[in-house]
């Protein structure tokens, strides 16, 4: 990585610094997004990002952080417990507010069992 990338991604980091000391609940989602899934220069640190969208949902409705919170906690990544009944239910509030991939997820959740009662529809006898 060439130095003038590195000195880019320490501003970009030290400016959202500022803007979370300032007060800024945005920021902290674009650190949990930055962290998650990193420019050039930025290390990944899911431990990190699991944190502040944590942080983020508990301050606001943010569908797109509840999703992410799910995801988390469907997989067990950056450390977070592993825990269906908790992915379920952050999926089951971002879904619920028209979050198109947390409404994806809870239908595979849906049709595949995961967290839920299998629900399956049946058509002249076949189960689909």
């Amino acid at each position: 990585m060439s130095r003038q990338t590195r000195e880019r991604a320490e501003k970009l980091m030290a400016l959202i610094d500022e803007a979370e000391k300032a007060g800024c609940p945005e920021a902290i989602a674009y650190r949990a997004d930055i962290r998650m899934f990193p420019p050039k220069g930025v290390r990944q640190d899911l431990a990190e990002a699991f944190a502040a969208y944590k942080q983020f949902a508990a301050t606001s409705s943010d569908p797109h952080a509840q999703f992410v919170i799910g995801f988390f906690h469907s997989t067990g990544l950056g450390g977070a417990e592993r825990d269906q009944a908790k992915a379920t239910l952050y999926y089951t509030f971002s879904a619920l507010q028209g979050y198109k991939p947390a409404q994806m997820a809870m239908g595979y959740r849906y049709w595949a069992g995961i967290g839920v009662k299998e629900v399956c529809f049946q058509i002249s006898g076949l189960r689909v």
